[in-house]
């Protein structure tokens, strides 16, 4: 899977020079489309835009008088898609959507002031209506950045500009391998005012990080709250704190270490009662310290 930091960050521009088509990587010079794909100059041609597909082949799209068309390859064969419409925008929806299952190169485009679009997986055969009204022509197609990155972007002209935003897209998920290999913390906190039947608090790392913690203040009644941590290889300091105020029928704080750990903690402030408080730590193979250490300021039935 594409790790979230790394999806598709080189860009590409293309161009339309006395009817010839070039494309390249920003930063780099141009190439000149194959005469495979265009064999004669598009001398009628208004606009270029670029894209590439899951397979990572080059769209392009043109303008031509009313006609918006769309050359790409197919197998290694060149083929040529033509509809009624203008300023036809490409884009492929991989930056913003996780699953390859559904990633497409699609066409956005202008007609009778609707936006339209068409995508690959159904041969840019179909047309699509995704806003009516007021549109004259697509100037940019784009995906945000920052808090607003799970979203894309089309701005279009008419009797205004016009800004359009799509639905959020999912989060990306992080795999395993998305965990950089030296972190220097890890860290998780929870503070909890009203009643749950339920509280689980979960830092997992791998590698060597510099520090885990997990941390909960608990100020309403709950039925269970668990901290956990779960570290591999090298951890300087591990440790997990609970700081109680009011009464729980169950607490436990665990760390399970492995390999080298320099030390161990785990922590907890009681101050109302509880039925049960357990605090387990479970080293690896080197631990330099350990400890455990509660401090209990209420009646309680049981401690460990």
């Amino acid at each position: 899977m594409v790790k979230f930091a790394d999806r598709y960050q080189t860009r590409w521009r293309a161009k339309l020079d006395t009817g010839l088509v070039y494309y390249s990587q920003v930063g780099q010079p141009w190439v000149q489309v194959g005469t495979d794909l265009y064999p004669t100059p598009l001398a009628d041609a208004t606009g270029i835009s670029i894209t590439f597909d899951a397979n990572a082949r080059p769209i392009f799209a043109t303008q031509r008088g009313a006609t918006a068309e769309i050359r790409r390859y197919s197998g290694g064969t060149p083929v040529t898609y033509a509809f009624s419409g203008s300023s036809p925008k490409l884009w492929f929806n991989g930056p913003l959507q996780p699953s390859s299952s559904l990633w497409d190169a699609v066409c956005y485009y202008a007609k009778d002031g609707n936006l339209m679009s068409r995508i690959q997986r159904e041969t840019f055969a179909i047309e699509h209506v995704l806003y009516t009204g007021g549109l004259t022509s697509l100037t940019n197609v784009d995906v945000g950045t920052d808090l607003n990155s799970r979203y894309q972007y089309i701005s279009a002209t008419g009797s205004a500009n016009i800004m359009l935003r799509s639905v959020q897209y999912p989060v990306w998920p992080f795999p395993p391998d998305a965990i950089p290999h030296e972190i220097e913390s890890v860290y998780a906190n929870a503070t909890i005012n009203s009643d749950i039947s339920y509280e689980s608090v979960i830092a997992s790392a791998s590698m060597s990080e510099l520090s885990m913690y997990v941390g909960a203040t608990i100020n309403s009644d709950v039925s269970y709250e668990a901290s956990v941590i779960s570290g591999s290889m090298s951890e300087d300091p591990m440790s997990a704190s609970a700081t109680i105020n009011s009464d729980i029928s169950y607490l436990l704080a665990i760390i399970p270490g492995d390999s080298q750990v320099d030390s161990m903690q785990s922590n907890a402030a009681i101050n109302s009662d509880i039925d049960y408080y357990s605090s387990v730590i479970a080293g690896g193979n080197v631990v330099e310290s350990a400890s455990v250490s509660a401090i209990i300021n209420s009646d309680i039935d049981y401690s460990v």
